[in-house]
């Protein structure tokens, strides 16, 4: 028995009196309260045609208000005729009929009708085999871009829609269809006559009469454009949240996790099926997260307010990291429907932007540090002094006061020299040397350090490269870094030095670090212990004056260590851990050449100068004159002197007998000590210059012109520096 339901068009059964039997959804759907007199209108219909219901197949016209329908007899056994109704042009207005208006109720239907095929973009078709007339409803017409009134669809031109090479599928379907008398569907692309790409998708049903013959196929085609667009975006955002490494969450309104992809997974440790119901702050918060932030992610989150900020996190196991977190509501017609968050780990830019802030505060402490060492050097080169033309001049070598004085002043000169050690301003003796050397020169030393229960280890690269610095230096680093070990490990343990050559992009990445730096090649040089490690909030002021953790100590050792490796134009950084100790990392630059060395040398004590010369002395600072004066006027020397350096510059170029300016380097005004040195040499090609300073210079153009003479110095080592100088200007002359 044919199912009338399966036919989404008006189908009724009448019997051999021409009485409605059965009918199906479609037929009361569309006729409504009219549908008693559908036969009385089939019979009109059969009057003003030549055709005849009784007929095995019949095509006739049936006019219901104002509109016309296409008229197909099934069936037509045991007195019984089963008739499907397609309407042909709703919008054509007919003369009116002497037929009755159907009620109020089917006016309402045929709207929703009518409604329902524009909302879900769906409409139906009809194609008779035996003619292969096409009819579409109106939706077809606008799904297929065609106009209503003027084109007349066929079925040549409705293969000719379809692109993408299925043209001849779809004409296999309608064949297959006639053949096996079994329905089909398909989805595929057609090209309107605007060019419009349209994804539709068909649905169809054949129709069989008595004999079991295929008379017609009708079916449905849906526009699915704006869905496969829609589905298409949702695969790339599934795709790009699901292969980002970026962590990705999304939760309810209630703020408990619905999906996270494998990003999150990475990043936390924990799986989909673990976080699943649950809340992100509940997991993923820990002792350091701070819990305002958490605060105000909720309390934005639920006033609709997206919220962008970073915070710490804890994986799984118990580590933390930073991550910068973005939260956004998923709102849906105004009703908050949950959230949706995207974390992205930024442990390495918080790393670098840690080790860049403290970079700039050790910079602006060794500024500070360096300015006050420079003048606490100028008192302690006035108090030298005085000292020392009082033992002159009370010819008591041995007197104990002054031993005390001199002692206490010695003291305060070691201190001043450790404060500039670290702000990279003290004068040192650099040149080419060999990490290893050095290393295994000190290595009894280091040893002896260390207490019997703390070994020493040495794992040196054999063709090490060689570095530009002090010796003395890069020795005095590596005592203070085992020394720091040894109390870090309370006397138990092991310390290991390691050295390598290294070659650095632009990024360098040490553990948990990642710093900028100057690409090309480096020595590697690591001091790790066995200790219980450096807390974290501690790491980051390891290299600071004065800072110190142990209950003596000055506080001034790893400080000292961190000025060598920024006077080297290197990098250093710590890392520490419950399960590995300590770290210390120094990276020091290649040194490709021989650098002309520091004219500085050690100074032979001698206390006399050869020939009276003219001596010029500079220095904003009275009592250094007066010293300087002290010192070298018994000697038989001429000395000049003056505390405004613009006016040493008048005096440089019109005194020619000038044999020696000894002068300040860090004077008020623009007129510094390198100042006049230049101005020396360009007026006097014979003059020796001497710069008194506390500070690392760099000479520049006039490098090998000038000596550098470190403040405080002693009445000796002026002298001796003058008669070096002076001896070099004789072989000249």
């Amino acid at each position: 028995m044919l199912n009338i339901e399966n036919y989404n068009v008006p189908v009724v059964i009448l019997n051999h009196n021409d009485e409605i039997e059965n009918q199906n959804t479609q037929a009361i759907t569309r006729f409504g309260n009219s549908l008693s007199q559908l036969p009385k209108l089939l019979r009109l219909s059969q009057n003003q045609n030549s055709s005849a219901l009784a007929n095995t197949k019949i095509e006739a016209e049936l006019i219901f208000q104002n509109s016309r329908f296409h008229v197909i007899n099934l069936a037509n056994n045991n007195d019984k005729k089963i008739l499907l109704l397609c309407e042909l042009d709703a919008e054509k207005t007919l003369k009116p009929t002497s037929i009755p208006a159907p009620s109020a109720g089917y006016g309402r239907q045929a709207s929703l009708l009518k409604m329902t095929e524009k909302l879900t973009k769906t409409g139906f078709w009809h194609v008779s085999t035996d003619t292969n007339k096409l009819f579409w409803s109106d939706e077809v017409y606008a799904i297929y871009g065609e106009n209503l009134t003027s084109y007349t669809p066929n079925m040549e031109a409705f293969f000719n829609y379809y692109i993408d090479n299925n043209k001849d599928k779809v004409k296999q379907y309608f064949e297959d269809a006639v053949k096996t008398s079994k329905g089909f569907q398909f989805t595929f692309r057609i090209r309107r006559r605007d060019n419009n790409i349209r994804w539709l998708r068909s649905r169809a049903n054949v129709e069989i009469d008595g004999n079991g013959k295929v008379i017609s196929i009708f079916g449905i085609t849906q526009d699915l454009t704006e869905e496969f667009k829609n589905k298409e975006q949702l695969e790339r955002l599934s795709l790009v949240a699901s292969r980002t490494t970026n962590a990705v969450i999304i939760c309810d309104k209630k703020g408990r996790i619905e999906w996270v992809n494998k990003g999150f997974e990475d990043l936390t440790g924990y799986s989909l099926i673990e976080v699943l119901g649950k809340r992100p702050d509940k997991i993923l918060a820990g002792p350091l997260t701070d819990k305002t932030t958490v605060k105000h992610i909720i309390s934005n989150a639920n006033a609709l307010q997206p919220i962008n900020c970073d915070v710490i996190n804890y994986h799984r196991n118990g580590d933390n990291y930073w991550v910068n977190l973005v939260v956004t509501p998923i709102v849906q017609h105004g009703e908050q429907e949950g959230f949706i968050g995207i974390q992205t780990n930024i442990s390495d830019r918080k790393k670098a932007d840690s080790y860049l802030a403290q970079a700039q505060r050790m910079e602006a402490i060794g500024q500070l540090v360096g300015g006050v060492a420079h003048d606490f050097n100028n008192i302690l080169g006035i108090l030298r002094g005085n000292l020392e033309l009082l033992e002159l001049k009370l010819k008591q070598p041995d007197n104990k006061y002054l031993a005390k004085a001199f002692h206490a002043s010695n003291r305060a000169t070691s201190l001043t020299k450790k404060l500039l050690q670290f702000s990279r301003f003290k004068v040192t003796e650099s040149k080419q040397i060999n990490p290893n050397t050095i290393i295994n020169n000190l290595a009894d030393l280091l040893t002896k350090s260390l207490t019997q229960n703390v070994k020493l280890e040495l794992h040196l690269q054999s063709d090490i490269y060689p570095v530009w610095g002090s010796s003395g230096d890069l020795e005095d680093s590596l005592l203070n870094l085992v020394i720091n070990a040894r109390d870090a490990m309370e006397g138990n343990g092991k310390v290991t030095i390691y050295t390598e050559n290294v070659s650095l992009g632009e990024k360098l990445r040490f553990k948990s670090h990642s710093v900028a730096v100057t690409p090309g090649d480096y020595v590697k040089l690591m001091v790790k212990d066995t200790g219980p490690g450096i807390p974290e909030e501690v790491q980051n002021r390891v290299f600071e004056p004065f800072f110190t953790t142990k209950e003596q100590g000055s506080g001034l050792g790893l400080s000292m260590v961190y000025g060598f490796v920024q006077r080297a134009n290197g990098y250093i950084l710590v890392d520490s851990g419950d399960t590995f100790g300590t770290e210390i990392c120094i990276w020091l630059p290649r040194s490709n050449i021989e650098k002309t060395q520091n004219s500085t040398s050690k100074l032979q004590v001698d206390t006399k100068i050869d020939r009276p010369h003219k001596i010029f002395v500079v220095d904003d600072e009275a009592d250094i004159l007066e010293i300087v004066s002290e010192y070298l006027s018994p000697l038989g020397c001429e000395v000049v002197t003056t505390s405004n350096p613009v006016e040493a510059q008048r005096v440089l170029l019109e005194d020619k007998d000038i044999d020696l300016l000894l002068t300040d380097e860090v004077m008020p005004g623009v007129v510094k000590g390198h100042t006049l040195v230049k101005t020396a040499i360009h007026s006097s090609k014979k003059i020796r210059c001497i710069i008194m300073s506390g500070y690392n210079l760099d000479l520049g153009q006039i490098e090998g012109k000038a000596d550098v003479l470190a403040k405080p110095f002693t009445r000796s080592e002026l002298i001796d520096m003058i008669n070096k100088n002076l001896k070099v200007r004789e072989k000249t002359d």
